[in-house]
């Protein structure tokens, strides 16, 4: 399940055959192309961008037109279309009426060809894939955290010592603190009114220097 993505869809009717029954030219295309910090990104675009010749004509073809594939229009899936690329023979089922949410179903003709309870056993391991996913998301969390459990003390003591040590300062330039308070305010406050006054003065549009 690793190479399905997760994405809002109007009902969990919507599959392969949605493309079929779209309007042709509301059907996109996605050409797959290895991420750039993938091991095969280098040799996959050497490949792709090579002279055609009796060497590479067979592998450039291949790679140019094997590896693009029909995505859902955007007013099915909105969302680029890498995302919105239907697995031919997988369907979706609503997990429980009125959730809104889908799980994998096997298409009739792939049930005929494996049989029922093959497809059955596919789609629970696709089920069951998903929320070990999730439960291994949560695990992720709780390892980085007990990982880091060090880093989580020294911050915690460094900062009930700069508050100590902030209240303490505090103490003995209290009185500094309240005078630049007020000061500082009263400051802001002649300067504020001072560039009203050369404001009000001004044509409209004029810059204030």
């Amino acid at each position: 399940t690793k190479y399905f993505n997760q994405v809002c869809l109007p009902d969990c009717n919507t599959n392969f055959n949605s493309i079929n029954s779209s309007i042709e030219s509301a059907v996109r295309n996605y050409t797959y192309s290895p991420m750039k910090d993938d091991a095969l990104y280098s040799a996959w675009q050497t490949l792709l961008n090579a002279t055609s010749n009796g060497l590479t004509k067979d592998i450039v073809s291949t790679i140019a037109s094997a590896f693009t594939f029909e995505a859902m229009p955007l007013s099915v899936c909105p969302y680029i279309p890498a995302y919105c690329v239907p697995f031919p023979g997988m369907e979706f089922a609503e997990v429980a009426p009125g959730t809104n949410f889908c799980q994998f179903k096997l298409a009739s003709e792939v049930v005929n060809a494996v049989g029922s309870a093959a497809s059955n056993a596919f789609a629970s391991a696709g089920g069951e894939a998903f929320a070990n996913a999730a439960t291994e998301g949560f695990g992720e969390w709780i390892g980085a955290f007990s990982e880091t459990i060090d880093t989580f003390i020294v911050v915690s003591l460094l900062s009930f010592v700069v508050g100590v040590a902030f209240l303490i300062l505090l103490r003995f330039f209290i009185g500094v603190c309240v005078w630049l308070s007020i000061i500082a305010t009263i400051g802001f406050f002649i300067l504020g009114g001072a560039v009203s006054i050369v404001r009000s003065g001004q044509c409209a549009d004029a810059s204030f220097w």
